[in-house]
């Protein structure tokens, strides 16, 4: 039976960045690296939060056109307290515990033993920090986490039962590794969990080509022109479609071809495409915004290979 490491490219064969990247995060990013499930890459997150004293998880985000005062969560305790400290019945009361935490890219220090790290703090939000002190959140670190594409935002918070000056040891000696995991494994999870929700939904190649072509706003006309098939094909394909994945509008669609990956990056020309090319930004003074490209050029007698 080959060794664990025998899994990894030569690229990522342990010891490779022995000495320069600490232990800790170093094994972290491997188990994230050979995790296949959501599940997998959620439970390497986890094990992480326990080995520094900070067990307690929440994941907190938005996803693309989810309502404002919507959020998904992943958490391992139960959060009964956080209904009642807030008292909410029409929206989700994270949004209100994490929320002003979502801003910049520097993490936070929350919870009852770092109140004085808000510049404005509500009754609710000291009410809710008594809640979770109560039931062993007395100190959190909260990492801001985002995607571009598909735009994601949120925040991941380790927390615990430790003292103020408990918790600054813990950042001192894992702070690196407490954030760089948090980053790393929120991209992970959510690519994760768009492809198990394509496989799960049966979306095949043909009904990708139809998303990819929906997302750039071509009618069903135009989709079958392209196809070469029928629009009565194009129609059935999208009804599938929406059959198994529960999006029933053409916005919701394009949505999810965006999300899938199916959408080349509109702020880049087409010409981007192109496997040979620099980008290069423009300044203000030849453009406004956008990226140009340069292409190399080529001589007339390429070598062999090239």
């Amino acid at each position: 039976m080959p060794s664990p490491e025998s899994t990894f490219p030569a690229w990522r064969q342990p010891g490779v960045t022995d000495g320069h990247v600490p232990e800790l995060l170093q094994t972290t990013l491997r188990e994230l690296d050979l995790a296949k499930t959501s599940k997998e890459v959620w439970a390497t997150i986890l094990q992480l939060g326990t080995t520094v004293r900070l067990p307690h998880v929440d994941l907190v985000y938005k996803a693309p056109h989810q309502a404002d005062r919507a959020a998904n969560v992943w958490k391992n305790y139960n959060s009964d307290w956080l209904d009642r400290a807030f008292d909410t019945l029409h929206h989700c009361p994270w949004t209100e515990f994490r929320a002003p935490l979502t801003q910049g890219l520097t993490p936070r220090l929350a919870g009852q033993q770092f109140l004085d790290n808000h510049t404005k703090i509500t009754a609710p939000l000291v009410s809710a920090y008594e809640a979770a002190a109560s039931n062993g959140l007395t100190s959190s670190f909260v990492v801001p986490v985002s995607m571009h594409a598909p735009p994601y935002k949120g925040t991941l918070s380790f927390s615990g039962d430790a003292s103020r000056r408990e918790t600054l040891a813990i950042l001192r000696a894992h702070g690196w590794a407490l954030q760089t995991v948090a980053l790393v494994g929120f991209t992970k999870l959510i690519t994760t969990q768009l492809r198990e929700f394509s496989t799960g939904a049966n979306i095949t190649e043909k009904q990708c080509d139809i998303l990819r072509l929906l997302g750039e706003g071509l009618k069903d006309r135009e989709i079958a022109d392209c196809l070469g098939v029928t629009v009565s094909a194009v129609r059935q394909r999208m009804t599938s479609m929406s059959r198994n994945t529960g999006l029933h509008t053409r916005a919701e669609l394009a949505a999810l071809a965006m999300s899938l990956g199916l959408l080349g990056d509109p702020t880049q020309p087409r010409e981007a495409a192109a496997p040979i090319g620099q980008i290069e930004l423009k300044t203000a003074a030849k453009r406004t915004s956008g990226w140009g490209i340069r292409r190399p050029k080529h001589s007339a007698n390429p070598s062999p290979g090239n």
